[in-house]
Formats: C-alpha cells, sequence, structure tokens
C-alpha cells in the first residue's frame, strides 16, 4: 500500500509530461522535409514583426519559422504627421537548446547560430542581447517570454538607429540570443507548479560549470573581446574591413527566475576568477595598502549582466557580496546587477519553503548563514544596495519632467487596457506579448530620457550613482553604499517590474536601456561629450 501514492503521482506526471523534446531543430541535418534553419531560407526578406504578432502559432510553424533556429525580424514603425513614411528596424533572434544536464540538443543548431554572430562581427560592430528564460517557459514559437524578447529586440534596433548618429557612428546590427531550456515540462498549467523542485536542480545543471551553455558564453564573451580588439587594431591603423561604431560591440547577460539560476551558474566561475587573480596582484604588493594599489579590479562576463527575480540562494552570492563594499579601480564595469520585484511571492515565500525542505540535512556556521541559504538574493536584506521605482507613485521621486505623468500612467498598464482607454479595441495578437510592444509612443519616451541622459553635465560617471533620466527613479539606498561597486542589488517597485513575472513592462526596458549606455559611456567617456554636444544641438 506504501508504493500506491507513489505510482499514482508518477503516473500523473509522465501523463502531462512534454518529455524530452527539442523545439527548433531546423538546422539538424538530417532534418524533416520543409523545416528551415533560418526564415530567409523561405521569406525574400525579414518577417514583419506585426505579422508574426498576429498570426497563430500552428500557422506560423507550417508557414514562415517551420523549426527555423534563426528568425530574421523587422518591425515597421508607423509615420507621423511630421514623418509621413514609416522606419524599418531590423534585428535577429538565434535560438540554442540545452537538455536537463546543460548539453546542446543539437551541434548544428548551435553552429547555426555561432555563424551568425560571426559573420555580423566579420562585417561590422553588434549589439548581442541573450537572454535565458525560467520556470514554465521554453522556445515554442509563441511562448510569451520569446515573443516579448522580440519586442525588446525592435525597441533596441530603433534606440540604435537614434543612437548611433548622436555618437558618431552608424547604427550597430541587433542579435537577441535566446536561451531554451526545459523550463516547461508539463502540458497543464496545474501540473507545471509542482514541478519546481526538479526545474531548480535542472537549472543548475544547465548553468553548470562544464555545461556546454557555459562554454558557449564564454564562446560569446571571446567573440565580443576580440571584435573590439580588432576595431582598436584598426584604429591605430587607419585601415577597418569592417564598419566599426564608437560603441563597440557589446553583449548583454539577462536572466529570469530559474533562468537567473542557470546565467549565475554559468558566469560565477569567471568573476570569482577575476576577483581572485585581481585580489592576489594587490596582496603581492608587499606592505602596500589595498586603496594605495588602486583596488580591485575584474573584467565581466559580457558587459551587463543581470538576474531578473533570480530563483537562486542567497548564499552562493556571499562571496560577492563581501567583495561589494570594498574599494575598486575607477572605471570598474559592473560585473552582476540583480533586479527583485518587492512582491514577488514565488522567489520570497514559494523559493524559502522549497529551499528548507532540501536543506534540512545541511549546517552553517551561523544563523545568518542558515537565513541566506533559505533566502533568495533579491530579499536577503543585507545585500540591499538600491532602490528602482517609477516617478510620482507613492515614496518614488516626483513625477519626471521628461516623461510626463499622463505617459507614465499609461506604460503601467496591460496593453489591452491601453487600448480600451483609447476607444480601440485591442485586436487578437495570438503570437504577442501582453503587456509590452514596440509602438511608436514608447519609442518617442525612449528618445527623450536618452537625450535626458547625455545632456547631463560631463564627468566621471559611477555605475551605481542616481540615475533619473524619465520613466525610472534609480537610486542607492543611502549615503554608504559603495556606487563604483560593480555588484548592485536593486529592489524594484510593482510599478517597474511587477511580481515574479511582470519583467517585460515599459518601465523595466528603459532602466535597462539607460544602464547599457551608462555602461558603454563609462567605458569610452570621450564618446560621452560628442553625444552630449550633438543632443544639445538638436
Amino acid at each position: 500500500m506504501w508504493t500506491f501514492w507513489p505510482v499514482v503521482v508518477t503516473a500523473f506526471l509522465a501523463a502531462f509530461s512534454l518529455g524530452p523534446l527539442q523545439v527548433r531543430n531546423g538546422c539538424n541535418a538530417p532534418r524533416a522535409k520543409g523545416l528551415v534553419c533560418r526564415t530567409s531560407e523561405i521569406a525574400p526578406g525579414p518577417l514583419d514583426l506585426d505579422t508574426v504578432r498576429k498570426t497563430e502559432e500552428h500557422i506560423l510553424n507550417d508557414t514562415m519559422i517551420k523549426g527555423a533556429a534563426i528568425e530574421e525580424l523587422e518591425w515597421k514603425e508607423p509615420g507621423t504627421n511630421e514623418r509621413a513614411r514609416e522606419n524599418r528596424y531590423p534585428f535577429s533572434v538565434g535560438i540554442v537548446e540545452y537538455d536537463d544536464q546543460g548539453r546542446e540538443w543539437s551541434g548544428q543548431q548551435v553552429d547555426a547560430v555561432k555563424k551568425l554572430v560571426t559573420d555580423t562581427l566579420d562585417a561590422s560592430d553588434a549589439l548581442i542581447v541573450t537572454f535565458v528564460h525560467g520556470w514554465k517557459n521554453n522556445c515554442s514559437t509563441c511562448n510569451g517570454n520569446l515573443a516579448c524578447f522580440r519586442e525588446t529586440l525592435a525597441l533596441l534596433s530603433a534606440v540604435e538607429d537614434d543612437l548611433g548618429p548622436w555618437v558618431g557612428g552608424r547604427p550597430r546590427p541587433v542579435i537577441g540570443i535566446y536561451i531554451g531550456w526545459r523550463g516547461k515540462t508539463m502540458r497543464i498549467p496545474v501540473a507545471d507548479s509542482i514541478s519546481a523542485f526538479s526545474r531548480k536542480a535542472t537549472a543548475d545543471q544547465v548553468g553548470g560549470r562544464t555545461s556546454d551553455l557555459t562554454s558557449f558564453l564564454s564562446w560569446l564573451n571571446e567573440k565580443k573581446v576580440r571584435a573590439n580588439d580588432q576595431a582598436k587594431s584598426a584604429a591605430s591603423t587607419s585601415v577597418s574591413p569592417r564598419l566599426t561604431s564608437p560603441l563597440g560591440t557589446r553583449l548583454v547577460l539577462v536572466g529570469h527566475s530559474f533562468g537567473a539560476d542557470v546565467l549565475f551558474g554559468a558566469i560565477a566561475g569567471h568573476l570569482n576568477a577575476q576577483l581572485g587573480a585581481s585580489e592576489a596582484y594587490l596582496k603581492a604588493q608587499a606592505g602596500i595598502p589595498e586603496a594605495a594599489g588602486q583596488g580591485l579590479a575584474a573584467k565581466p562576463m559580457g558587459d551587463l549582466a543581470v538576474l531578473v527575480n533570480p530563483a537562486l540562494e542567497a548564499s552562493a552570492y556571499h562571496r560577492f557580496a563581501a567583495d561589494a563594499g570594498r574599494t575598486f579601480r575607477k572605471g570598474q564595469l559592473p560585473l552582476l546587477i540583480t533586479v527583485q520585484a518587492t512582491n514577488d511571492q514565488v522567489t520570497r515565500v514559494v523559493f524559502p519553503i522549497e529551499r528548507a525542505l532540501i536543506s534540512l540535512p545541511g549546517s552553517t556556521a551561523t544563523r545568518e548563514d542558515y537565513g541566506s541559504s533559505l533566502s533568495t538574493i533579491g530579499h536577503f536584506s543585507p545585500y540591499f544596495t538600491h532602490t528602482l521605482c517609477q516617478p510620482g507613485k507613492p515614496g518614488c521621486s516626483p513625477a519626471s519632467t521628461t516623461v510626463g505623468p499622463e505617459a507614465l500612467q499609461r506604460l503601467g498598464l496591460p496593453l489591452k487596457e491601453v487600448a480600451k482607454q483609447e476607444g480601440t479595441p485591442r485586436g487578437n495578437t495570438p503570437c504577442g506579448c501582453d503587456r509590452f510592444e514596440a509602438s511608436r509612443d514608447f519609442h518617442a519616451i525612449m528618445l527623450r530620457t536618452l537625450r535626458a541622459s547625455l545632456r547631463q553635465p560631463a564627468g566621471y560617471e559611477h555605475i551605481g550613482e542616481s540615475m533619473r533620466p524619465g520613466a525610472t527613479d534609480f537610486e542607492p539606498l543611502n549615503a554608504q553604499i559603495n556606487v563604483d561597486s560593480p555588484f548592485l542589488v536593486v529592489r524594484a517597485t510593482p510599478d517597474v517590474v511587477d511580481k515574479h513575472s511582470g519583467i517585460y513592462r515599459p518601465q523595466f526596458f528603459d532602466f535597462l536601456t539607460n544602464m547599457l549606455v551608462r555602461e558603454q559611456l563609462l567605458e569610452t567617456p570621450g564618446v560621452r561629450e560628442r553625444a552630449r554636444e550633438r543632443v544639445q544641438s538638436e
């Protein structure tokens, strides 16, 4: 009798399990008839983003996507009364998939995405954004995370088109890389909700030290470094076979929920080794205090690594939290930014319960250490460094002068609610993002916030100092916070990040975009003055 319920539970899970599954297998050789590796194999040009939004998934799979691991898309921004013609902003999405052991499902798929990156960087600098999805998600064509990722890339492409002339260069191609893994394992939501235990263990495997994903992210970082080195070498000889940007090639890494756990596992070893090497250098300066040795210095993995609502125990972050308060060399680039929604009950309540059940046999030196093993990074108060909120909301700064109160209010509403208020009911978008969409209005807001950021007085910036460009207010918690620290743990109000899955909001996108621009200007300070002069003259 004692075996009855385990058998029932196992049978229930098996009945609704998706099983082992590679979703994007069009790059595999041999492959099923009709499948393609990239959408350009069956389309004369980039896919229209609006068409993708409005098309049913099964139709997309049969006619436009067809198992492609590389989607080539374009957002057509409608014209205005002042500008009759529409603007077109192209971007690409490369998808790579990994199994529960962190092994690539298909070497051909990964090689195809690597070729996309290589061919692009051989021709020009680029902006590469990598996203690792979390629990209950995968890389199916109309998965909500993937649909919203497309919208993010579309707006980034538009921002690049604006930013290029400001800094005295050409817009960089935008490449998104979507990391797919089996975050979703069940066919129905009720069954999927009990998969947290297994998915946490899987996330640890996918981002493991010897996983294929760790190797892939290291490859991306090395390609970025070499592209920038090549650009510097060419600049010194006045001969450049590539189209270069003053901002160079940039790599952004973002992980959400268990995807943040995956990303942390893949890059933490690199960061730890970098800090250790820097520390060893300082200690080698016999008798010289750390400050006199100019502080710690570490090279980041990518240019901006962001964990959003990470389902990851705070104890894993202990080394970085300890180093966060130390002295870093002037101009140190950000190493890791954690953003946590204050109303995220999944990481605040559910995660500690799961961890308590798993860690009962464990031991720690202190009660605080045990607490850090149960709590997530973003809910462990000793690690907090910054707040992020929407101007004009309770507890935040007054409404922004850059973005008016009415515009800010609209940013916080679901797209259907905005359409209802405007008296234009939203059409059916079965493959669209339900909360966030590239639009002319939001693009205009982004332009205003970027202009405001660039118009600020020139000078040395600190990665952790206040940032109030428009749609968000980013502030250190207190005067004791080290604004030169490359480790930031940011507490976001529901107006910016709402609960566990509400990460695709215009306010949060505004913050990330301005943080990326700040990082780029921090590394290339001369560009800031040039951009400021051009913006001031407009």
